[in-house]
């Protein structure tokens, strides 16, 4: 049985962290646009809850950070209504988002029946959305688990589970004093999905909790080969493929990234008429576009923005390559929700968020079969220390190291499609955690739930 919450640990949490990171976020919204937009997004919250509160009554209630977490939630979402389906129940399910891009992505690609995002972690706000929905599960993604959520679940004897759960060597989470914090947090769960073995390993060994823990795999795993599988006739994928350049993708790229990638790729990319770049950054803001252009042009390279090749609404093309084949050579992606087809149609990529916070989802260009690279900090993610293991992912440190390898898998394309073959493999192998994950899950649904005491 999961234990109850922790006296000193709800008591040191809603006195120091919930003033402190309230006043913080509150304040960031000055700087912040993101930070903004998702204070203005809360606002009428506990109204659209309200108006659906017969709907969302005995909700399987998931959540996530951001889009990452929700495509990770996905496959669990569809399998369970699919279940209920098949056994002719009905029981509703919402999806809360922390962030604001999550909650853009999770609006256009609805698999719940109501998405919104996450009030802000006071005991007072948890404990009344407990209150208003009475769930019948709480599952958290990966790793955004908010206390005065998990003590208000357990209060309410509502089971706790945290799915695709993710714990790398270098977490904070296992340094004193954070360890004893979350040790206790992660003992008011009722059930843990690792992701792999090591994770599991820590949550148990490292971290200390007593939480029944399973491998269960990442569900992310069968969300890319799902992607993976609808873009194979997808236009931007066939328009891609159907150029005569052999491609180079940098995948969610940051700053940082570009400091390490950009000037290898561009180099390269120039070195011969067949080759042809395109890049992702991982917010195409105006000013992120702009500084982009800008640094291709120091190589003499005018990129043209894809929205000019292509409508991402309609899924038509604007210019043929076959018509204009030089605008379709240097690619710059100015919207979101590409990436699957994207890759599909290049040869090799790197991935993003590698030299900053931890690297981005290198999964789905290893389904498209194809070598990965990234930059130095891949501890957040299991998978890409496995690509580089069996010689399908490569980590960069220096400019000029980038330079070499992105020359080499221009040059070789006999090696790049045995890198990309081993990639592929390792995918496709990691198949199944969608049903270990689901299984889990109806393991601790709780029971119907009786009526609601009519109000006085």
């Amino acid at each position: 049985m999961p234990r109850p919450p922790d006296r000193h640990s709800y008591a040191l949490y809603n006195a120091c962290f919930v003033p402190v990171g309230l006043a913080a976020y509150h304040l960031a919204r000055f700087v912040s646009p993101k930070a903004r937009r998702g204070l203005e997004g809360r606002v009428g919250l506990w109204d659209r809850l309200a108006a659906r509160r017969e709907d969302l009554e005995g909700a399987v209630w998931f959540h996530a950070a951001s889009v990452g977490e929700y495509e990770q939630a996905r496959p669990v979402l569809r399998a369970f209504k699919e279940e209920c389906e098949r056994r002719g129940e009905h029981i509703p399910t919402l999806q809360t988002v922390f962030s604001p891009s999550g909650y853009d992505f999770a609006r256009d690609r609805c698999d719940a029946d109501v998405i919104d995002y996450l009030p802000l972690d006071t005991a007072g706000a948890m404990s009344r959305m407990i209150q208003t929905i009475r769930p019948r599960a709480v599952v958290f993604m990966k790793f955004d688990c908010w206390p005065n959520l998990i003590w208000a679940a357990r209060r309410r004897e509502v089971p706790v589970l945290l799915l695709d759960a993710t714990l790398h060597r270098r977490s904070r989470r296992l340094r004193p004093p954070a360890r004893t914090f979350f040790r206790r947090l992660f003992d008011c769960f009722d059930a843990i999905g690792a992701i792999s073995p090591g994770d599991a390993d820590r949550f148990r060994s490292e971290l200390g909790s007593s939480t029944p823990i399973e491998v269960t795999g990442d569900t992310r795993t069968d969300q890319v080969v799902h992607r993976w599988e609808a873009a194979a006739n997808g236009p931007l994928a066939t328009a891609l493929e159907g150029t005569s350049f052999d491609y180079f993708a940098l995948g969610s790229i940051w700053p940082a990234d570009e400091d390490l990638i950009l000037t290898a790729a561009l180099k390269e990319g120039l070195a011969e008429d067949r080759r042809g770049l395109v890049l992702v950054p991982h917010e195409p803001t105006p000013d992120t576009l702009d500084r982009l252009q800008r640094r291709c042009r120091e190589f003499g390279v005018s990129p043209t923005l894809l929205s000019e090749l292509f409508d991402s609404q309609t899924q038509n093309l604007r210019i043929s390559p076959l018509d204009q084949p030089d605008r379709w050579r240097f690619v710059l992606v100015d919207c979101v929700g590409l990436l699957a087809e994207i890759y599909r149609g290049v040869s090799f990529a790197y991935v993003g968020g590698s030299c900053s916070t931890g690297v981005h989802n290198v999964l789905e260009p290893a389904v498209c079969g194809q070598p990965v690279l990234f930059g130095p900090r891949i501890h957040n993610a299991y998978e890409a220390e496995r690509l580089v293991e069996i010689g399908a992912g490569f980590v960069l440190t220096h400019p000029e190291e980038a330079r070499v390898r992105v020359a080499e898998f221009f040059a070789e394309p006999h090696r790049r499609r045995e890198c990309g073959r081993r990639a592929q493999d390792f995918v496709l192998h990691q198949r199944g955690a969608t049903q270990a994950s689901l299984e889990l899950l109806l393991a601790h649904l709780a029971p119907p739930l009786s009526p609601r005491p009519a109000d006085p």
